[in-house]
């Protein structure tokens, strides 16, 4: 099942949806129709980061997706970039799923990449490309500012220096030619 534009806007509606009346927990995210793959969005409270945090894996072993949410209790929720990001995070997990689905997703290997590797492995440009794609469809900015915003409000994931990611991804757009989207 290849997760479209509108699956993930619903995704995330209902994400932001849960955001907005909870402090904290664990909800399962489906989209009508569709419940070939388990999506659970957890919520936590931290002081210990500035605004929020958000990451998220996809898992092949048992075909779901986990993407978590750290929030500072004491800011307001930000809302809008909480939506940004769950449209983002939601798009590339699902390109992951469907990677998977065509044979296409490597088993991980057990040495964790230096960024500038990891980032520019074949799976995950075109994740990134996904990610980023459907976060110029809802803002209406440009593919190449959604990676920039990206990599900027991402710092603590990546460690990257400005210069660094943005070689990378001038390296990632040269190579997006490869990739049907």
């Amino acid at each position: 099942m290849i997760y479209t534009s509108s699956h993930i806007a619903q995704l995330a509606g209902k994400g932001i949806e849960f955001l907005s009346a909870h402090k904290k927990g664990i909800v399962y995210l489906e989209c009508e129709d569709v419940f070939d793959l388990e999506i659970t969005l957890s919520v936590v409270p931290s002081k210990k980061v500035e605004d929020f945090l958000i990451d998220g894996n996809f898992y092949r072993d048992d075909l779901s997706i986990e993407i978590v949410i750290v929030y500072n209790p004491d800011k307001e929720k930000d809302l809008h970039w909480m939506n940004w990001s769950l449209n983002e995070i939601l798009a590339h997990e699902a390109c992951h799923y469907q990677q998977y689905l065509e044979g296409r997703l490597p088993r991980n290997g057990k040495k964790e990449l230096p960024a500038q590797k990891y980032y520019l492995q074949k799976h995950e440009i075109e994740a990134q490309i996904v990610g980023w794609q459907r976060v110029s469809e809802i803002t209406g900015d440009t593919i190449e500012k959604s990676a920039e915003i990206w990599f900027g409000r991402n710092t603590q994931f990546h460690g990257l220096e400005k210069n660094e990611w943005e070689k990378i991804t001038q390296k990632i757009f040269s190579l997006r030619g490869g990739f049907v989207h």
